[in-house]
């Protein structure tokens, strides 16, 4: 952990090093994780802040040093807010990607996972995100930020869950379950998203990342399964993660056959007839007369 005079002279040498020693400065400092920066003295952090804002805002010409300056002034977290306006300045598609992506991270780290994000953080973030030239990765990451720091934005879910279903990268898969992990549990596709990856993503690690992400939601897979019950009329997953979830899902499903909405209730007949015995030996024998009548009443 730094102390204040380590912080001091890591100061003198980035205002009046030469690019050699500036590159030592952020290198050590680059090393330093967000848990290094909460003991760190305020008056160093304050300091050095308002060097890396001067820098910044002066048009640092290496491109390298101003991505890893970003990079640190998001480790260093809230106490980096007084950068706010130029790291929003760094999301203008004239930088490069590794400088907007860094700023992207930054903001985000600077806001504070589920705390409220400036106005102006927030414009500059859902510009990015919905930025015609961005990279589908560049939208996933964004998205993370977006969802961290409960940002709306239309069709964000719905492109989140779409990737942690059906893109092919895994990392994108791990990301896109990480930011689920912190909307609401309540919203369409969230729920049945997460329990599909965690039943049947072919990658171990996504399928871990989806769990977790869900015990971080405090969803029990009968939690969940309930969500996507109720989500089979408006979310395209819920039905593939009944599906998946097997016998523990019956009960919900036939609650769901009582619902006035013929579709979802065509839905849920497909899916217990999809399994079979399985759905059969988890009805209890009074309930499963009840069960034969609704199948054909919807047939007949």
């Amino acid at each position: 952990m730094l102390d204040l005079q380590q912080m001091h002279q890591h100061i003198l040498a980035w205002d009046g090093g030469n690019d050699a020693s500036r590159r030592r400065t952020l290198h050590s400092l680059r090393n330093l994780e967000e848990k290094d920066w909460a003991g760190v003295p305020a008056k160093g952090v304050n300091a050095l802040v308002e060097s890396f804002r001067q820098h910044l805002q002066s048009d640092m010409k290496q491109s390298f040093m101003r991505q890893e300056v970003v990079t640190i002034l998001g480790n260093i977290g809230p106490r980096s807010e007084p950068t706010i306006p130029i790291l929003i300045e760094l999301l203008d598609e004239g930088n490069s990607d590794g400088i907007r992506q860094a700023a992207v991270v930054a903001l985000g780290k600077i806001g504070g996972e589920g705390r409220p994000a400036d106005q102006k953080v927030r414009a500059a973030l859902i510009n990015l995100w919905q930025s015609p030239g961005n990279t589908r990765e560049g939208r996933v990451r964004i998205g993370k930020i977006l969802c961290k720091l409960r940002i709306d934005v239309n069709g964000l879910l719905r492109f989140l869950a779409s990737i942690l279903v059906a893109d092919q990268d895994a990392s994108e898969r791990i990301v896109a379950a990480e930011a689920l992990a912190w909307c609401n549990k309540n919203e369409p596709e969230v729920a049945p998203a997460l329990l599909c990856a965690a039943l049947n993503d072919r990658r171990e690690e996504v399928r871990q990342q989806a769990q977790a992400s869900l015990d971080q939601l405090d969803l029990s897979h009968e939690k969940a399964i309930r969500l996507c019950a109720k989500q089979l009329k408006d979310c395209p997953y819920a039905e593939t993660a009944l599906r998946k979830s097997g016998e523990i899902a019956v009960p919900a499903l036939i609650t769901t056959l009582r619902t006035q909405d013929k579709g979802t209730r065509e839905k849920a007949i497909r899916i217990l007839s999809s399994l079979g015995e399985l759905a059969v030996a988890a009805v209890p024998a009074d309930k499963r007369a009840v069960q034969l009548r609704s199948f054909s009443c919807e047939f007949s």
